[in-house]
């Protein structure tokens, strides 16, 4: 499929050049036909006024090019015979009479003898009391061939183009696709894992209703024990379907935030507090160093989602008699958020996976808390809707530091 896409993408761009360069070389050849008409009209205008004053024609530096390729003129009395000229062709003297037109004066016309084209300019003068038509003259070759080398040089270089750009934009074509590439395939992958993690839920809460149906003669208190495995697949789908909705949004950007002047070492401590009763479970010692009136603007619910989704990774992660550092300070550009645990720590090769949608670390450094491996990715997302940047340091065995920097906002 994508083959096909880069494909398309590399033809329509160089159609676009192609189509691009075939408008720049018609206007090109327009200019220089134009500029060469305009000069070539005022020498020979020029010229027929020195003819007229019986006067030889000068060099005129702006029509050099035109002085160098002469002209010959014909001078017609008014019984329309040829008075004076300076022409050997019969043929093109016959093309100039027929272009002789008494009701006009001060004209141009076209005319072409053996082969050859010629610019004509006709005027009508009186001198000595009689009337002259006066044709002044100029061979075309060399400006249509000065044309014709120009068309060829244009033709060459938009060929040689066409050559260069095909390949050139078909590999940009496939770089440009590379991260839609990436994105197709991480939906896939999502799709995937969702799926994944949504049918082991599943098959528990279908494998307890079998057994519950097999023993439909016992009471409610006898299968409590099934009844209460349906209940809990039940709210970790239900937990599961709200993270996921989560992300559908955030990328779609619908995701609403309803951002207010927030008491941030407040919500800090409220998530400590909800935390620690999870914590004391697991003989884990929870410390927070939380500074006194921290303002942030930002959305509370968003907020309280963030550290606490922190804090509880820092307890499935740390072992029993371990120990986690909550600190919130602040400096003249940031609030700081600062989670330090004493656990078993992440890998180098994992840690920018570790942010990735239904990423989990080795099971063998899980507790069997588990999870969807969404958190984090979440946590990311209301980061970066801050303009904010998590910084994470980790030694294996020993524990991990997670450093959350979100630029202070006027209120």
């Amino acid at each position: 499929m994508f083959k096909t896409i880069r494909s398309k993408i590399a033809w329509f761009n160089v159609a676009t050049l192609i189509a691009f360069l075939f408008f720049f070389i018609v206007a090109i050849i327009l200019i220089i036909y134009a500029s060469l008409n305009f000069t070539g009209e005022n020498y020979l205008r020029q010229s027929a006024e020195e003819i007229i004053k019986g006067e030889e024609v000068s060099n005129r530096p702006v029509a050099d090019f035109h002085q160098r390729l002469g002209y010959g003129y014909i001078l017609w009395n008014k019984d329309k015979s040829v008075d004076e000229q300076s022409i050997n062709s019969p043929g093109l003297v016959e093309q100039a009479y027929g272009v002789l037109d008494e009701g006009r004066n001060n004209y141009f016309s076209s005319v072409n003898s053996d082969d050859q084209s010629y610019r004509v300019y006709t005027t009508k003068f009186e001198k000595l009391g009689k009337t002259y038509y006066l044709q002044v003259f100029q061979d075309l070759y060399t400006e249509n061939a000065i044309i014709s080398y120009v068309v060829t040089i244009l033709l060459a270089i938009g060929l040689l183009g066409f050559i260069c750009l095909l390949p050139i934009s078909n590999i940009l074509a496939g770089r440009a696709l590379i991260p839609v590439k990436k994105s197709f395939e991480d939906q896939k992958q999502f799709i995937a894992d969702a799926s994944h993690e949504l049918r082991s839920p599943l098959t528990v809460v279908r494998t307890s209703l079998e057994v519950l149906n097999m023993k439909e003669n016992e009471t409610i208190g006898e299968n409590k024990k099934w009844i209460d495995n349906i209940e809990l697949e039940a709210d970790n789908m239900s937990h599961l379907i709200t993270q996921l909705l989560w992300i559908a949004q955030a990328e779609n950007q619908k995701l609403f935030y309803n951002d207010q002047n927030e008491d941030l070492s407040s919500i800090v401590k409220e998530v400590v507090m909800l935390m620690e009763p999870n914590a004391e479970d697991n003989d884990i010692d929870l410390i927070s160093f939380i500074d006194e009136n921290i303002n942030f603007y930002g959305d509370q619910d968003k907020l309280v989602q963030l550290f606490r989704i922190f804090v509880d990774n820092a307890i499935k992660y740390t072992p029993d008699g371990g120990e986690i550092t909550v600190e919130l300070t602040q400096d003249k550009k940031n609030v700081v958020f600062t989670i330090t645990d004493t656990g078993v720590g992440i890998a180098k090769e994992e840690m920018e996976q570790i942010f990735d949608r239904f990423y989990r670390c080795d099971n063998a450094r899980k507790r069997g808390a588990g999870g969807s491996g969404l958190g984090l990715n979440i946590a990311r997302s209301i980061v970066e809707n801050y303009n904010g940047k998590i910084i994470t340091e980790s030694e294996l065995n020993k524990g991990t530091t997670f450093k959350i920097e979100l630029p202070k906002t006027a209120f």
